[in-house]
């Protein structure tokens, strides 16, 4: 657990600091918070930056396929059978955003990288509990598009697709 924990720290860094470099080099960006739900039930926060047409973000996921607090401790009996590979964490990532458009209103693509821990997942023909019987890391690519439009001065109103997220809405604040 302590070794899931470092790693991700290391993956975020490494996907932060990049993305904060680029930001202090454009000084007439925006920068906008988000949250946003999709229609698979997975919600997601982000942070990033805007530059005239483009944009970049990094956020977190809500892309839990598994409870992990279902899983059973200790080692699986000998009649466990491998049921496959489910997601026990929330994902983050990074994505590239392109907005063809103005400030009020455009379209935007993106494209992404994301980071998962996947979980190797059996049950146990006797008992019916789940045990754990791996763990990995994933790198996922992420594609968007959707419609964005200013609602205020200060807020934006997106609805699009996410191959991650499925069909999703989201509500972001510009400083």
């Amino acid at each position: 657990m302590k070794y899931r924990l470092i790693s991700r720290f290391a993956v975020g860094l490494a996907v932060a600091l990049p993305t904060m470099a680029m930001a202090q080099y454009y000084q007439n960006s925006s920068d906008f918070f988000g949250i946003g739900t999709g229609v698979r039930g997975r919600g997601a926060a982000y942070y990033g930056k805007r530059m005239n047409s483009l944009g970049v973000q990094i956020g977190v996921y809500n892309d839990i396929d598994l409870d992990p607090n279902s899983l059973s401790d200790g080692p699986p009996p000998n009649d466990t059978q491998f049921l496959g590979n489910y997601r026990t964490s929330p994902g983050f990532g990074t994505d590239l955003l392109f907005f063809p458009g103005n400030e009020r209103q455009s379209l935007f693509f993106g494209v992404g990288l994301y980071y998962e821990d996947i979980t190797e997942v059996g049950r146990s023909a006797s008992s019916g509990f789940l045990y754990e019987f791996g763990h990995h890391n994933a790198w996922r690519t992420g594609l968007s598009v959707g419609l964005q439009a200013s609602v205020s001065n200060t807020s934006n109103f997106s609805m699009g697709y996410h191959n991650l997220l499925g069909w999703n809405i989201s509500f972001s604040m510009r400083q």
